[in-house]
């Protein structure tokens, strides 16, 4: 692929020109988009942690909710 140096433009086939002082500040900028994805990742997987283990606790809390439920029905049959 040629490149074609003019002014302080870098300019290729396949990519519009932009200015050589441009360039050092969309690094940048892309290096801390990047950084705030890889961020955002590590946020994404620790509440799907936490979400796990609160479906955990409610499956949990369900269960225990049934077996008390049952008691409570074998209870009051015996009332009865």
């Amino acid at each position: 692929m040629a490149y074609v140096f003019t002014c302080d433009l870098l300019c290729s086939p396949l990519t519009p020109c932009l200015s050589l002082s441009v360039r050092p500040q969309l690094s940048l900028r892309v290096k801390a988009l990047k950084r705030q994805v890889d961020e955002s990742e590590g946020e994404v997987e620790r509440l799907e942690g936490v979400r796990r283990k609160i479906l955990r606790d409610l499956e949990e809390q369900q269960e225990l909710q049934e077996a008390l439920h049952a008691k409570v029905t074998v209870l009051e049959n015996e009332l009865k």
